[in-house]
């Protein structure tokens, strides 16, 4: 006896140096674990704010365009009768005029012939991008307001289309171009405060077009890290779910990192005290909980009452346990002999009896609806009720409206109808129908949710592949 205090003291003891050992482990781990994922956080968060900076400018360039455009439409002095206007330059005008100062501007008529087409480069790039907006042999062309961005031989040309009419009455396509060239990034770094490079994913893309009609989203692809700089690029991914093929990167410098912010430290205790809580419970659990419930669930498992597992030695149980196995054996004795006799009256009942689960498969049917649907009950077991019975008429709901109604809206249904089954499918059958909504457990797996109960009045013979069978059929009856 004087020795048992001891060994309860070494073991309270061992248990405070073995908790003391986890809950420094989970400590450390926490903090090392909060650290990364509140820096990873306040990354994306700066990464997140520039991809709406960034996002804004975009449009705001395209909103740049259009207004161009818009000024065009209101000169009332620029002829578009040649393809060349140098009597006064367009081009030269809208630099002068506009933030957006576009690279190229062409002109085309409702079948996309060119009328009017000038580039700040020259010829050259007017004949590199206007095949991307003229018309192919396989396509007409078709006039329409458009935005997007072609790709050309490594640059990259934002575009706006607008259907503006002339002095002279006549409906016309402007668009113009803004190369996302050395200029365009340098005003965007200077709005953005940061650095702005164009990173070109692939190089096997020469000459194509990207339209942001149907919409468009930046997303932040990659996010790389360089000494006192992250690296952001930007993805745009149409609506289609297409990823453009160049990337917009924005060098980002980063400010000192705050450590040790409020929330982190009450975030970091937190999660320690849910660990260490977690893992305590999880030993509690495993040494008392889990063999209580095995028991218990043992005890109170039909099939260990039925014979169909191993019975419990009942005297190797705690006295409280044993009263709930013999207390549990008893009542499954009595629902046995319920059962049986549940059973027997109703295989002895004429009426087809089907039920049902919530799905409408069949999981019982009495021995009239085996003889009546031609098949046994392990062999339609499991299997959805519609397709073995069919509503013939149409003046009355059919049988998944039957089962829906008492499934999901727990409504008995109650009509008379005219049905066949698939086995007989040359015979009609005038029934009396009842489909209601019980709580019915058929086996330990599936669980019935509605009772069909059809009462078969009268028979009729039928041709299955006449469309008129069923007019002889209400006119009998």
């Amino acid at each position: 006896m004087t020795n048992r205090p001891i060994s309860i003291i070494k073991g309270l003891r061992a248990l405070l140096v073995q908790y003391g050992a986890l809950a420094l482990l989970v400590v450390g781990v926490g903090a090392g674990s909060m650290y990364y994922f509140e820096r990873q956080h306040w990354i994306s968060t700066v990464a997140e704010i520039y991809r709406v900076h960034a996002l804004s400018l975009i449009r705001a360039e395209f909103d740049n365009l259009h207004s161009a455009i818009f000024d065009i439409a209101d000169n009332q002095y620029i002829d578009f009768s040649s393809k060349k206007n140098d009597s006064q330059p367009l081009l030269q005008s809208l630099q002068q005029t506009h933030y957006s100062k576009p690279s190229a501007v062409i002109v085309q008529d409702q079948h996309g012939a060119l009328l009017y087409g000038e580039a700040v480069l020259g010829e050259a790039m007017l004949d590199a991008l206007l095949p991307l907006h003229q018309s192919i042999d396989t396509s007409p062309f078709k006039a329409r307001r458009d935005t997007g961005v072609d790709f050309i031989e490594g640059r990259v040309f934002l575009y706006s289309s607008e259907l503006i009419v002339t002095p002279e009455n006549r409906v016309v396509q402007v668009t113009l171009f803004k190369e996302a060239g050395n200029e365009l990034l340098l005003n965007l770094s200077e709005r953005l405060g940061q650095k702005i490079e164009l990173i070109h994913k692939s190089a096997s893309l020469r000459v194509t077009q990207i339209s942001y009609t149907k919409g468009y989203k930046l997303v932040a692809s990659n996010i790389r890290h360089e000494p006192n700089t992250m690296v952001v690029e930007y993805s745009t991914i149409l609506d289609s779910g297409r990823v453009q093929p160049a990337d917009l990167a924005v060098s980002i410098h980063l400010d000192s990192y705050e450590l040790f912010s409020p929330m982190f430290f009450f975030g970091f205790i937190l999660i320690s005290l849910l660990l260490i809580s977690w893992f305590s419970w999880q030993s509690i659990w495993n040494q008392i909980v889990k063999p209580t419930f095995k028991h218990v669930d043992t005890i109170t498992d039909v099939e260990t009452h039925t014979g169909q597992k191993e019975d419990l030695d009942s005297a190797s149980l705690p006295k409280e346990l044993k009263n709930l196995h013999e207390s549990f054996a008893s009542m499954y004795s009595s629902m046995a002999e319920q059962n049986n006799f549940s059973n027997l009256l109703v295989d002895a009942i004429g009426d087809v009896i089907i039920t049902v689960d919530k799905e409408g498969v069949i999981r019982y049917i009495n021995p009239a609806a085996e003889h009546w649907l031609g098949f046994a009950e392990e062999k339609i077991h499991g299997q959805p009720i519609d397709l073995y019975i069919n509503n013939l008429d149409d003046r009355s709901s059919n049988v998944q409206q039957w089962i829906y109604k008492s499934n999901e809206k727990k409504q008995r249904t109650q009509c008379r109808s005219i049905i066949s089954s698939l086995a007989k499918h040359h015979k009609a059958y005038v029934v009396d129908v009842i489909c209601q909504p019980l709580t019915l457990m058929t086996n330990q797996e599936y669980q019935s949710t509605s009772v069909l109960v059809i009462r078969i009045k009268d028979r009729i013979d039928i041709d299955p592949y006449s469309a008129k069978f069923s007019a002889s059929i209400y006119t009998n009856h």
